[in-house]
């Protein structure tokens, strides 16, 4: 079943500028999706869209089988969201959100949010307004995690987060992700390293639309940084790839890298071992392999 189901999504702000480009994007239940891209690629208006705050110009942007913007209460309790345009009400308190979302959320975990409240630091009787920003991010993302929701939509959720609290987010996420493998998760991040954690798969979102798409263990053990240095007499055959090549080529004289997918280490190291020309094989973490098709896409 998918949780989460993008169909030819379109959406311009100016004519002729589109941020969303016929994008396409499933995910299943139980599943943990990483939604990767340069700033302004699209992902804050994918998630608007996804929770109802925005209206797409075409296609379609359900959440648990219907569009957001339309759903029932009953179909809202199922999923809770953290978006970067707040998902909190200034003049509440913590313990008030609490009271309120209790009511909001059928599955809601008193024990958790009181728990993630003192990790976190958190006063309980301070209006939100007189947060800081850090504390505010902190608030959200406990009052999200605490509804036991189907889906969780978490646009750049750590951002703002000092890397203490924002490896504490990470901590706590996985064990709700361990303690319930049915809920899914779609979230952004700039931090390459949360999303090694806990992410099942990632797609990467250029020029509006999901241009990689791939499972994260899969990636990091299969795709490596390629550099080919051929012989001063031998020149670089125009039409040259690499094995399951990913991107474009960069070619400087008679050095020609890029990225490429190896089927097995066996086939990795044969290459690797070419005696007519120079191979130098690197590996890539999931930062390395995000700044890599940037660089592939500039």
């Amino acid at each position: 079943m998918k949780s989460i189901e993008i169909s030819n999504l379109s959406k311009s702000f100016h004519p002729g500028f589109p941020v969303l480009n016929q994008m396409n994007l499933s995910v299943c239940a139980g599943q943990v999706y990483g939604l990767l891209g340069e700033n302004g690629c699209g992902k804050s208006t994918t998630f608007n869209i996804l929770a109802g705050l925005e209206q797409a110009d075409s296609g379609s942007a359900h959440v648990l089988g219907a569009p957001f913007r339309y759903a029932t209460p009953s179909h809202r309790s199922r999923v809770a969201i953290v978006s970067q345009s707040g998902t909190t009400f200034p003049s509440f308190t913590l313990a008030e959100h609490f009271d309120y979302f209790a009511q909001l959320y059928p599955k809601w975990d008193a024990k958790l949010a009181g728990y993630l409240a003192a990790k976190f630091g958190l006063p309980l009787f301070y209006p939100v307004r007189f947060l800081s920003g850090g504390q505010q991010r902190k608030a959200a993302i406990l009052l999200a995690m605490a509804t036991r929701a189907e889906v969780l939509l978490f646009d750049e959720p750590a951002a703002g987060l000092d890397p203490v609290a924002r490896r504490a987010f990470i901590e706590e996420l996985a064990d709700v992700l361990a303690e319930r493998e049915e809920t899914t998760v779609l979230f952004s991040t700039h931090i390459m390293s949360d999303l090694e954690r806990i992410a099942d798969d990632i797609g990467f979102l250029h020029s509006g639309r999901i241009m990689l798409e791939e499972n994260v263990a899969e990636l990091t053990e299969t795709v490596r940084k390629v550099q080919v240095i051929f012989r001063d007499d031998q020149p670089v055959p125009s039409d040259f790839t690499l094995p399951g090549q990913i991107g474009r080529l960069q070619r400087e004289g008679s050095v020609v890298s890029g990225m490429a997918r190896f089927a097995s280490v066996e086939e990795r190291e044969t290459y690797r071992r070419q005696t007519d020309k120079q191979v130098g094989v690197f590996s890539l973490n999931l930062e390395d392999l995000f700044i890599e098709l940037i660089r592939n896409q500039s």
